[in-house]
């Protein structure tokens, strides 16, 4: 039995967890803190779109084959979705922000695995620009957050 109210047994504070939450937990609790200031309040079937004014856009957007950039198509700028950056055949400024969130991360080190072992990455996977994306483009994030960190 766990008892949710023992922070030994259940501590989940200070992450960055978005309702809604199971009905098992007591959001009044001391324990129960988190990160959600960057929660979407977009209904299902909805994202928040990459502006940060609370604009909500379709999902299926996303990735579809057109570009959501808030100028060329529509007003959803849905750029900061990876699956987007190929619609606006688009890379982010920072080599290696494969997920365009400004920040070189472990984030960006899951999207280049998952697409190299899924077989779709797009160009701007190719960190190394030797024509294809693979373990020495991994390698080559890795060192540019390790000399970040310097």
């Amino acid at each position: 039995n766990v008892n949710y109210n023992n922070s030994l047994d259940f501590d989940v504070t200070w992450n960055r967890l978005c309702p809604p939450y199971p009905d098992c937990i007591d959001t009044n609790d001391q324990y129960w803190e988190q990160f959600d200031e960057e929660c979407s309040d977009c209904d299902e079937g909805y994202v928040p779109d990459c502006n940060g004014d609370g604009d909500c856009c379709p999902e299926s957007w996303v990735g579809d084959g057109w570009c959501d950039d808030g100028e060329s198509s529509t007003s959803c700028n849905l750029i900061c979705y990876e699956e987007e950056l190929s619609d606006c055949d688009e890379c982010s400024e920072n080599q290696g922000d494969l997920n365009s969130d400004n920040e070189i991360n472990i984030q960006d080190i899951v999207i280049i695995i998952n697409c190299i072992l899924d077989g779709d990455c797009n160009e701007c996977s190719d960190i190394n620009d030797d024509g294809i994306a693979n373990i020495l483009d991994v390698i080559y994030i890795i060192n540019l957050i390790q000399c970040m960190k310097r």
